[in-house]
C-alpha cells in the first residue's frame, strides 16, 4: 500500500503525521505532543510578554504621579510607593493573591484619608455606604470638581478595584484572585491614587489662600 506522508510546519518545527497502515499510534501521538507542545511554549512567552508590557506601563504611570507629590501636597507616598512597587514585583511573579493584598492596603488606606464633609456624611447616616467606602469617595472627589471624566471610564476603574477589594481580597478567605482580577486591581489604585493627589493638591492650595 502506498505511503502518505504529511509534513506540518510550524515557523522551524517540522512534525511528520505518518497515516498508512503501517504508522502506529505511538507516533501520531508523540507528534501531536510535540506540537501541542511547541504552541504551549508560544502562548506562555506572548502572555509573558503581555504581561511584562503591562507591569512597564503601570510602573511609568505610578512614577508619574509620584513625581513632585510631596511638593504640590505636602504629603510623604514613600509607604505606597513600597507597597504598589512590592505588588507589581509579586504580580510579574504570578503571586497575585499576594499582590492583591499589597495593594488592597494602600488603597483602603486612601479611603480611610479623605474624609467626608459633614454634608455629605449627614446625606449618608443610615445608608450601607459610609464614609471611607468607595462610593463615597469618589463623591467627595465629584464634588470637589476633580472628576472630569465624561465617559465614567475613571469612575468605573475605581469602583471595580473598590468592589474587588472591600468584597473579596479584605473579608474574604476562600478568595484567591487570578491575573486579570489582580491587574484590575492595580490600574483602579493607579486612577484612585491620581485622584487622591489632586484632592490634596487642591486642600494645600485652600489652606495656602490669604484670609480676606
Amino acid at each position: 500500500m502506498k505511503r502518505l506522508n504529511y509534513i506540518i510546519e510550524i515557523k522551524s518545527l517540522k512534525i511528520p503525521l505518518m497515516h498508512d497502515t503501517f504508522a502506529s499510534a505511538q507516533q501520531v501521538s508523540m507528534a501531536a505532543s510535540e506540537g501541542i507542545s511547541y504552541l504551549t511554549n508560544i502562548l506562555g512567552i506572548s502572555e509573558k510578554q503581555k504581561r511584562v508590557q503591562e507591569l512597564s506601563s503601570l510602573r511609568e504611570e505610578f512614577k508619574s504621579i509620584t513625581t513632585d507629590f510631596f511638593t504640590e501636597t505636602g504629603v510623604l507616598v514613600e509607604d505606597y510607593e513600597k507597597n504598589y512597587l512590592e505588588a507589581l514585583r509579586l504580580y510579574e511573579k504570578s503571586e497575585f493573591l499576594a499582590s492583591s493584598l499589597a495593594v488592597c492596603r494602600i488603597f483602603l488606606d486612601i479611603l480611610d484619608q479623605v474624609k467626608n464633609p459633614d454634608e455629605l456624611r449627614e446625606e449618608n447616616k443610615g445608608k450601607t455606604n459610609p464614609p471611607g467606602q468607595p462610593e463615597v469617595v469618589v463623591s467627595i472627589f465629584k464634588g470637589e470638581g476633580l472628576l472630569d471624566d465624561d465617559t465614567g471610564s475613571i469612575q468605573k476603574l475605581v469602583m471595580g478595584a473598590g468592589k474587588i477589594i472591600r468584597n473579596h481580597v479584605a473579608h474574604d478567605i476562600t478568595y484567591f484572585p487570578d491575573a486579570s482580577s489582580t491587574m484590575q486591581v492595580l490600574a483602579g489604585f493607579l486612577q484612585l491614587f491620581a485622584l487622591y493627589k489632586k484632592f490634596l493638591t487642591k486642600k494645600k492650595q485652600e489652606s495656602e489662600e490669604p484670609i480676606t
